[in-house]
């Protein structure tokens, strides 16, 4: 975990508002001006390429972070070495109280949480096969002081039919009630979940609401109420609701406002008889609504953007008011609602500049916020802001083991399908590099509902170190854009989706940014690399070689896996209406003979989304035709790649990987002129130790 000497950043209080005065050293201020932190030093080497994969990965960084709710603790998660730790610290300033609650394996940890000012609940999850080799997940709870004593097992369930399946166990912390948590769960592993009132303490459960068919997930009000239900048929959402003080559900869901992808419940507002939620029924686009419980409607638009679509929204609870809506065009932003947070984030934003800075988390009282603050050449960094006094201090950091003014900046570029459609995506270009004649790899995003925007991405600055340009295409289908932008790529896979990224190939080229001959595709999770695959087998005169982390390889059992799990409508939205011939033509399983590049293969053996056996079937074909690939496996890993000694090994294979297909990378010295920087060596040791190498 990379904690360190706390820097504050000077701010001075006047009349209730804050004022954020920074006097960094001079190091600090070119810091600050890409994005690291102040008055911290990180190493130098002579060019980016330098660089060892393993700092990139750097094992120990903080994954998550969250505040007591009295705001004198904040407790640290961090993956080393296969293992979960968590960490409590004091948040004043020299206090040196420490807490290592301790180690809990990758494979079984999912989340914690504050449950009181004193004691944490943690949630463990793993996925078992049962004798008939069908996958079920056992989920349980523990809780333990924030000292690490005192741990007791409190809950347990095991989920075997997907009417019973919840994400997270936890529906609310009940603030009121520091003894207890509600829960959801269901009784017997197969049926709708009920909720439960938990003693943190004794594990003792009182059943509050009885589970409901088609109910999967139930919400509270903000006094901590179960007030709403919903779940989901097929492509329809099913929703009851109640009023305050009722025991009276009515049903909501009867009409098209509901349709599944459109409608997003948010959280209560504080009139008890509103909601605040995400709908894209007006006109496609994605806009911030409050929702009438009593009449099922919507009531009024809060926000809509007229380009993207509106993300979520901060609440207050002890202001009783709606603060900001947030939304990302390239970056994150907010339109703000209460001029006392506008204020508040106005000084955040002066004081951290260039980044995107998100709240974790904060007091009920909002005196004590947790932030985030990350951008595109910076991993990020955890400060907490004390509104009290303007303190703002810096905890840790995600990654120190890379300078930031040795990656590369990202830029949004724009350009045409075939079709006529205008596509935004973002190209990362070797840092000093100018992007002419360069070697390319695309990297479109996996999903393939989500989307790339500019902030860090580990593997996009790693590439580039390496002297290679990334585009990232947010191709049709992608999220962010509206619902009817996603929309365009129900049906597509290996369709107009392809195209997209056929055409960003030839733009690159077109535009002489692109080397001809010298673009490789590169996917990191089931689409995406399914469209890396077919691209390499389908358009060989536009890329050299292909990179494919847990890809699809057959259209038509998968798309029979994902209607098992999520219904007939998720499952057309990878097909569409398309015969069985077509998708065989469409599956990469199918087209191994054809293939004539080379490709870079990895899996891990624990991938649940895409079976072990039906990767070793594609290996295999390729090997009997005597294909050129190389294959990584990890058997700790799962689908993607998450574990750092998987990461590392896979870097140092794409790295000679691209140097073989694609040649040399273009990269320019930037060793840092400060040498108040660490030194090279040192930071290289550290970080091969931190990686377990």
């Amino acid at each position: 975990m990379k904690l360190f000497k706390r820097a504050a950043v000077c701010v001075t209080a006047a009349t209730g508002l804050l004022f954020f005065t920074l006097s960094p050293s001079a190091m600090a201020q070119n810091a600050g001006k890409i994005g690291g932190a102040p008055d911290l030093s990180y190493p130098s080497f002579d060019s980016p390429k330098d660089i060892p994969p393993h700092a990139f990965v750097s094992s120990g960084s903080i994954n998550a972070a969250s505040l007591a709710p009295d705001g004198k603790h904040f407790l640290t998660v961090s993956y080393e070495m296969g293992n979960v730790k968590i960490h409590v610290e004091q948040t004043e300033p020299g206090d040196m109280e420490k807490h290592y609650l301790g180690v809990v394996p990758t494979k079984y940890y999912d989340s914690v949480y504050w449950a009181s000012k004193d004691r944490l609940l943690i949630q463990l999850a793993s996925w078992q096969l049962d004798r008939n080799w069908r996958w079920h997940r056992n989920v349980s709870l523990v809780s333990v002081d924030k000292t690490g004593a005192n741990l007791q097992r409190l809950f347990n369930v095991d989920i075997r039919k997907d009417e019973a399946y919840v994400d997270s166990l936890v529906v609310d912390l009940l603030p009121k009630e520091p003894n207890y948590v509600l829960i959801e769960a269901s009784k017997d592993g197969k049926h709708a979940p009920s909720v439960f009132k938990l003693d943190i303490y004794t594990g003792e459960t009182t059943l509050v609401m009885e589970g409901r068919r088609h109910i999967s997930r139930w919400l509270t009000d903000h006094d901590g109420n179960v007030r709403l239900g919903l779940g989901y048929s097929d492509d329809h959402i099913n929703m009851v609701a109640r009023k305050a003080g009722s025991d009276t559900w009515q049903e909501l869901h009867d009409n098209d406002l509901f349709k599944s992808g459109r409608f997003f419940p948010l959280d209560f507002d504080f009139d008890g008889t509103h909601m605040f939620v995400r709908s894209a029924v007006a006109n496609g686009r994605f806009a911030i609504y409050r929702f009438d419980l009593s009449t099922g409607k919507l009531s009024n638009k809060i926000f809509e953007d007229s380009d993207v679509d509106a993300l979520g929204i901060e609440l207050s609870p002890s202001r009783k008011r709606l603060q900001a809506v947030t939304y990302i065009r390239d970056k994150l932003q907010r339109k703000f609602f209460d001029p006392v947070y506008k204020h508040l984030y106005d000084m955040i934003d002066k004081a951290l500049p260039g980044r995107s800075n998100y709240v974790l988390s904060r007091t009920p009282d909002d005196h004590m916020f947790l932030i985030y603050s990350v951008s595109d050449r910076y991993p990020g960094a955890l400060y907490i802001l004390d509104t009290t006094n303007g303190h703002m201090t810096v905890l840790g950091e995600m990654n120190n083991a890379l300078n930031p003014a040795q990656l590369a900046p990202t830029v949004r570029v724009n350009y045409f399908s075939r079709d006529g459609l205008e596509i935004p995506a973002y190209m990362t270009a070797p840092l000093g590099v100018e992007p002419k004649n360069l070697p390319v790899v695309i990297l479109p995003h996996g999903g393939p509902h989500e989307r790339t925007d500019i902030e860090y991405e580990e593997v996009v600055q790693f590439i580039a170190s390496r002297g290679y340009l990334v585009l990232q295409p947010n191709y049709r289908g992608s999220t962010g854009y509206s619902y009817e932008y996603q929309s365009l790529g129900d049906g597509q896979w290996g369709g107009t989706m392809q195209n997209d990224l056929e055409d960003a190939a030839d733009y690159l080229v077109r535009e002489g940014i692109a080397a001809k001959g010298r673009v490789c595709i590169m996917g990191r999770s089931a689409y995406s690399s399914y469209a890396a695959l077919l691209g390499v087998m389908k358009s060989p005169d536009r890329f050299a070689c292909a990179v494919a982390v847990s890809p699809v390889t057959d259209l038509k059992a998968y798309a029979k896996d994902v209607k098992n799990d999520d219904g007939k409508a998720a499952a057309e939205r990878i097909t569409g209406d398309r015969s069985s011939h077509i998708l065989k033509s469409l599956s990469p399983i199918k087209l191994t003979e054809d293939l004539t590049r080379p490709v870079l293969l990895f899996h891990g053996d624990k991938d649940r989304v895409i079976p072990l056996k039906r990767f070793d079937k594609f290996e295999k074909a390729l090997q009997k035709y005597g294909k050129k690939v190389t294959t990584i496996r990890s058997k700790d890993e799962g689908h993607g790649l998450h574990l750092p000694k998987a990461r590392t090994k896979f870097y140092r294979a794409l790295e000679k990987f691209l140097q073989a297909n694609l040649g040399d990378g273009v990269v320019k010295p930037t060793a840092p002129k400060d040498k108040t920087t660490a030194d090279a060596a040192t930071a290289d040791k550290a970080a091969k130790a931190e990686s377990g190498k």
